[in-house]
């Protein structure tokens, strides 16, 4: 039988004070308030995880957290919110495993020395092209840019599979994901109906941003949970918890469409193509996900008219994508070794001939993850992000045939089909490097190999 299981007084009082303080800070909004708050969120941080004393705690609080940390509140010049509680989830990470290893963690580091090791070995590359591209960029930034989002995906990947076990552990993670990406729908969907507030929506392009910093983030965030929150809808068997998820997904489906990101609808639509491939009765399938999926659309349309505006544009769109990534493609060229480093607006400001190309200027970096990556940091570098990558496929090639037996396969689907619907998104928008993002993508990877290291878990009969 499922484990029954829910949520502990105090970890509820936690949830309600986390939440009633993000709605006061959407009404208010007070330089003041973001300012004491920001000063003390590394104490309330740690005196939050020296309470719950565990690392599932710190995985929940993360990310609940980290898709609400808009950079427009809780934040002084530079700093947010969200950087601090990435950089607080390193080292709280980092002293997590350090703290709770033994036997078994040094097996599993061990099964999987071939990921970790490449990750570290990108680390080190990204330092030397940091150091040789140091005239044309900002060594900070450089380092905040590769190297410590890098560790970041390793240390929540490691501590996922090494330190969760529990299949309570696992559903208030879930929980926490959910009503997380509620929230964020809640006020995407309030952003389209009154136009505001100001940081929820770009007033000028009419997109939503929701409380990502561009609505192209935002657009990455839906897709993932889309197809995280579809994966548990068809696994669940409460009929109100099934009501909660289409309420959960819909939202994510509207916010997509809102922000008026193609290369996110186009990412859906390859991830629900993938789906329906791995999944039985593909014809059915296919036929359900067109109705939802042209029903959800026409709602979009209906609510927010903007969206029909944008697909005018669509020639002029794709021109823009030609042009930045042409240019992105001659300063491959000409960097070819270590790459020109985090500015690359600035080089092509400075060599005016490297921004002309056959489909116009450009003055923007390139719109693709892999064409932005090899021209900031170089061939050695590029070669090594490739291959973790090559990695990550081999794995869950490995995998498969788990997930076919398994009694949650249609989940284990879902995530699979996300991960891949999120990189085709990558083809158009650089997302994989912004830890708000990746951290999910690297998330779906741990919960397949964790399906390999401790096998199938139970979700709650609430579920």
């Amino acid at each position: 039988m499922p484990e029954k299981i829910w949520y502990n007084k105090k970890e509820l009082a936690l949830y309600f004070i986390i939440l009633t303080s993000f709605v006061f800070l959407i009404c208010i909004n007070y330089k003041f308030i973001n300012k004491l708050l920001l000063a003390l969120s590394p104490i309330l941080i740690i005196a939050i995880f020296y309470i719950l004393k565990k690392p599932s705690a710190f995985l929940i609080f993360f990310f609940f957290m980290i898709p609400l940390a808009s950079p427009y509140f809780l934040s002084i010049g530079p700093i947010t919110f969200a950087e601090i509680l990435s950089w607080f989830a390193l080292l709280f990470g980092i002293f997590s495993l350090i703290s709770g290893y033994d036997k078994k963690t040094e097996k599993i580091i061990y099964k999987h020395r071939d990921f970790f090791v490449a990750f570290f070995f990108l680390c080190f590359i990204g330092m030397i092209a940091s150091l040789v591209t140091l005239d044309n960029s900002d060594i900070y930034q450089d380092l905040a840019s590769y190297v410590f989002k890098l560790l970041l995906l390793a240390t929540l990947t490691l501590i996922f599979i090494t330190r969760i076990k529990s299949d309570k552990e696992l559903n208030r993670i879930f929980f926490a994901i959910l009503i997380s990406s509620f929230l964020v729908g809640i006020v995407c969907f309030y952003a389209i109906i009154t136009l505001s507030p100001s940081w929820a929506i770009d007033i000028i392009a009419l997109r939503i941003s929701g409380t990502f910093p561009i609505y192209n983030h935002l657009s990455g965030y839906e897709l993932l949970m889309i197809f995280f929150s579809l994966g548990l809808y068809l696994e669940a068997k409460n009929k109100y918890f099934k009501i909660f998820l289409v309420s959960v997904i819909t939202l994510s489906v509207i916010a997509q469409i809102t922000s008026l990101t193609l290369g996110g609808i186009l990412g859906i639509l390859i991830g629900i193509i993938s789906l329906i491939n791995m999944r039985e009765n593909k014809l059915r399938n296919f036929l359900v996900f067109l109705i939802i999926i042209t029903f959800l659309s026409i709602t979009a349309l209906i609510i927010y008219p903007p969206i029909i505006e944008k697909m005018g544009f669509l020639s002029e769109r794709l021109y823009d994508r030609l042009s930045v990534n042409y240019a992105g493609i001659k300063i491959i060229r000409n960097h070819f070794w270590f790459g020109v480093g985090s500015e690359i607006k600035e080089i092509l400001f400075k060599y005016p001939s490297l921004r002309y190309t056959p489909f116009g200027e450009s003055m923007a970096i390139p719109h693709n993850l892999f064409i932005t990556t090899f021209a900031e940091r170089g061939v050695f570098f590029f070669i090594s992000f490739l291959y973790i990558f090559y990695i990550i496929i081999k794995k869950i090639k490995k995998i498969l045939p788990l997930v076919k037996l398994s009694k949650n396969r249609d989940f284990y689907k879902c995530l699979i089909a996300g991960m891949i619907a999120f990189l085709v998104q990558c083809m158009t928008n650089n997302l994989f490097w912004h830890p708000r993002l990746g951290v999910y993508f690297f998330l779906y990877f741990a919960l397949l190999l964790r399906l390999e290291q401790e096998g199938d878990f139970n979700f709650p009969s609430w579920m």
